[in-house]
């Protein structure tokens, strides 16, 4: 799931709702950090507006959530806050819990302990990765801040819990909790699946093994059936929520030193800009016709942001897929040879990337998964990479997307020139070959087996249509 494409529609439906209001949505979460699984997964989300949310608008906001839940598969997993600013305070808000019965109105001061300023771009805001995330960290807030406010506010959940007999708040505060032990032990951060797997590993938690166990297949299944166990035995996990926390106080008087690493770029959408331009310029000299420049433009395009998509359900380096992608057909018309062009693409490509703010193990990725994206083969040794395979899906799904469909009934057209028995033949042959397609799982990928299957199902239904459309351009006979 594209964080992007959930993060337009939200904020269209909000402007719609706010007006002139000023506001600002955060997208969270493991939709940010490249954990989400569809249907599965929440999407935590935050938004600060700057005033009051009036009783018409909270109406509002309950009925646009309402209306998710019934009509939409991807956001009726909206989670999160809508938090009031008023003079740097956040004063109030109201929250959107993964279950209706759970939608309340927030009065008082909150969090308090951490001006706005850090909530914004630290706890909310998520960066592009957890690598970004560590990077950025460090910049807006001290390491015993952070540590501090991970340990205020798992006091306050254990507090909260006590009050409560709700078995999804416990497995929430229980989670919250793992990932600040491993925070605090690893100068990192983690998904809530890497911190159940660290907390397993360590012996101090062994004897809570069976309910770490329970909130594990949770996790992965969110299957609503497990709450009731948790419910059942409800204490037992309220203990091992305190036990935690018992030891999350060792850190009171530790000095926390966060791990800070770096990227090739502050600015890499500066390098995708300059990427994109290098790439039209490039197609701009070569010897082929204006539409096929644009074609080919376009193809590296849609490849780009498949391969964005793919690389954030594998969970792959982003920026090396993307940069492969777009450059990935630059040499496309300097060979004759189309098995050959993934290797001169990978030649001109070298000398550009060189230009750039990037590591040469990056520019090395960057060339093989070019140079691979057809055959595998680069034309010397390198481990085939996560990217490469990604880069090579992302081109084959857009040859087979509804574009083609246009631009195959266009060359049909031509070709047969109204000769519609010829033109049925040929289309039945596709129809054939996008079969066999159908019945192996020929990307390299899951995600991108998912996506293929996706789109040779839409040309065989279109194909299809398209022959009993042609079966009917006959003169009828009642």
């Amino acid at each position: 799931m594209n964080k992007q494409v959930v993060g337009t529609i939200f904020y269209n439906e909000l402007a719609n709702i706010f007006k002139s209001t000023y506001f600002e949505l955060l997208l969270t979460g493991s939709i940010v950090l490249g954990d989400y699984v569809f249907q599965k997964s929440d999407i935590d989300f935050v938004v600060f507006i700057d005033d009051r949310i009036a009783n018409n608008i909270e109406h509002r906001i309950y009925r646009l959530h309402d209306m998710f839940k019934i009509t939409d598969n991807i956001l009726n997993k909206l989670e999160g806050v809508y938090y009031e600013v008023v003079n740097n305070q956040i004063v109030g808000g109201i929250y959107i819990g993964s279950s209706k019965t759970s939608w309340k109105r927030i009065n008082g001061v909150i969090h308090s302990i951490l001006e706005i300023d850090i909530l914004k771009k630290h706890h909310y805001k998520a960066a592009e990765t957890r690598k970004d995330f560590m990077k950025v960290l460090p910049k807006f807030i001290s390491n015993n801040v952070l540590k501090n406010y991970l340990l205020h506010h798992n006091k306050s959940l254990v507090e909260k819990n006590t009050t409560l007999n709700d078995p999804q708040f416990t497995v929430h505060a229980i989670l919250w909790a793992f990932r600040s032990i491993y925070f605090l032990n690893n100068n990192k951060y983690c998904s809530k699946a890497q911190s159940i797997t660290y907390i397993k590993e360590q012996s101090l938690f062994s004897k809570y093994a069976d309910l770490i166990k329970v909130i594990e297949t949770y996790t992965d299944s969110r299957d609503e059936t497990i709450l009731s166990q948790i419910k059942n035995i409800n204490d037992r996990f309220s203990e091992l929520l305190q036990y935690i926390n018992l030891h999350l106080e060792q850190y009171n008087n530790v000095n926390v030193e966060i791990a800070v690493t770096t990227s090739d770029s502050d600015n890499f959408n500066e390098i995708v800009l300059a990427t994109q331009s290098y790439l039209q310029q490039y197609l701009s000299n070569v010897n082929i016709t204006k539409e096929e420049k644009t074609y080919r433009y376009n193809h590296s395009l849609r490849v780009a942001n498949i391969g964005l998509n793919l690389a954030e359900l594998e969970g792959a380096n982003k920026n090396i897929v993307v940069l492969s992608c777009l450059l990935h057909d630059i040499g496309k018309y300097d060979t004759n040879d189309n098995v050959e062009h993934g290797r001169v693409s990978a030649k001109i490509a070298f000398e550009f990337l060189k230009t750039q703010n990037l590591s040469g193990q990056n520019i090395a990725d960057i060339c093989y998964a070019i140079a691979a994206h057809v055959d595998n083969r680069c034309g010397y040794e390198y481990k085939h990479t996560l990217e490469a395979a990604i880069v090579s899906d992302a081109g084959n799904i857009d040859r087979y997307g509804a574009y083609r469909i246009y631009k195959h009934i266009q060359w049909s057209t031509n070709n047969y020139k109204g000769n519609l028995n010829k033109e049925k033949e040929a289309i039945k042959m596709r129809i054939e070959k996008l079969e066999r397609y159908s019945n192996n799982k020929v990307m390299q990928t899951k995600s991108g087996n998912a996506w293929f299957a996706k789109q040779l199902r839409l040309q065989i239904a279109y194909f299809k249509e398209y022959i009993n459309e042609i079966d009917m351009t006959i003169i009828p006979y009642v």
